[in-house]
């Protein structure tokens, strides 16, 4: 039986995991728009499988996983653990780990703090302090992409998916990305050749839609 990948189209985590679905060619799972705002994720049903009220959420058959780089990383070991997404070697394999570690903790932890207090009403400028450190962590990937092609090797890995997600968000919701992060923005122009980039782009300027309508002013 296919499993069910529950998500939100505009949701950085959702589209990420669903990045990696396309690039591997996953046909088995099916997609389950479940949206917070309307409180899909607060129905009984949902609640007894996935007690976080999180997405992305899978249920594989009744086995159930939330987070998304945790879906991901399951995806790839029980789909297509033959792909190289991962890395092969300790050390490429901790250099992935560690991009993906450092995108969670200091871009999309931060870029939450950005997005949500603008879409739920709460002020109508950019938050400064996350804004700012969001900005020094994307120095850091700039410098990064300085020595690579992509954000952990010369191939795409993992990582890249998680990245590419988050980076779409913040450019559709006005970042100026190519301005301040020349490495990160010839990156994104790259990806233009993953499967599912259209995708990601066509939910993240939605949400950049979203974002832009509540602001009186921009970064």
């Amino acid at each position: 039986m296919p499993c069910t990948l529950y998500y939100l189209p505009e949701g950085p985590p959702s589209r990420a995991v669903i990045l990696l679905i396309k690039y591997l060619e996953l046909n088995d799972i099916q997609l389950k728009v479940c949206s917070p705002i309307t409180g899909d994720t607060s129905d009984p049903e949902f609640v007894k499988m996935n007690p976080q009220k999180t997405v992305p959420f899978l249920d594989d058959n009744g086995f159930y996983l939330s987070e998304s780089r945790a879906i991901m990383m399951y995806l790839i070991h029980s789909r297509k653990p033959e792909c190289n997404l991962l890395g092969r070697f300790p050390k490429k394999i901790g250099l992935i780990q560690q991009r993906m570690h450092f995108e969670m903790g200091s871009i999309s932890g931060m870029a939450a703090l950005i997005i949500r207090p603008v879409l739920f009403g709460e002020t109508t400028v950019p938050p400064a302090a996350p804004t700012e450190k969001v900005y020094n962590s994307l120095a850091i990937v700039d410098g990064f992409l300085a020595k690579t092609a992509f954000i952990a090797d010369n191939v795409v890995t993992i990582a890249d998916f998680c990245y590419l997600a988050i980076i779409a968000s913040f450019v559709h919701c006005g970042m100026p990305i190519e301005e301040k992060f020349p490495n990160i923005w010839k990156w994104y122009q790259k990806c233009k050749n993953l499967p599912g980039y259209d995708m990601n782009e066509e939910a993240s300027m939605r949400l950049g839609d979203m974002f832009k309508s509540k602001l009186t002013e921009g970064f």
